[in-house]
């Protein structure tokens, strides 16, 4: 992972109330990355063929966030340009309930098992007015 310097990691938990019906846009779910057997695909799947389909339309913005950059040393980073835009859509749509974004790691190979590699991003919501006023995001 790119090695990181432990004295500049951060890391975070949050709790969601119940009542909350805020939603995390998902594009880096399991089954995208993982080859199956015959036999587990007859078991029951937690993903609905609807939720699958979803994710087939979902494909090319997927593949657009999940670049790798080329250079290590590059001052621009190709692999950021859509989830930037992605995440731009997300702040300025504060009428929606999606909150954020659930992708992959491309430091981790992708058959990596469970959740270990996906990262969250909670972009603020907030126009520029409440940027101007407040420090930071008021609803977080």
């Amino acid at each position: 992972m790119d090695k990181p310097d432990f004295d500049k990691l951060y890391i975070s938990a949050y709790k969601i109330d119940k009542n909350n019906d805020s939603k995390v846009l998902n594009i880096g779910p399991d089954f995208l990355y993982k080859q199956r057997s015959i036999l587990e695909s007859k078991r029951k799947n937690k993903y609905d063929f609807n939720t699958k389909l979803s994710y087939l339309a979902l494909w090319p913005l997927i593949i657009a966030c999940n670049y790798l950059k080329k250079y290590d040393n590059a001052s621009f980073v190709q692999e950021y340009i859509i989830p930037n835009l992605l995440m731009q859509w997300i702040s300025r749509n504060s009428n929606e309930n999606v909150v954020g974004i659930a992708y992959r790691s491309t430091k981790l190979p992708a058959n990596a098992l469970g959740s270990r590699g996906i990262n969250v991003v909670l972009p603020p919501k907030v126009r520029y007015e409440e940027m101007a006023n407040n420090e930071f995001c008021p609803n977080l």
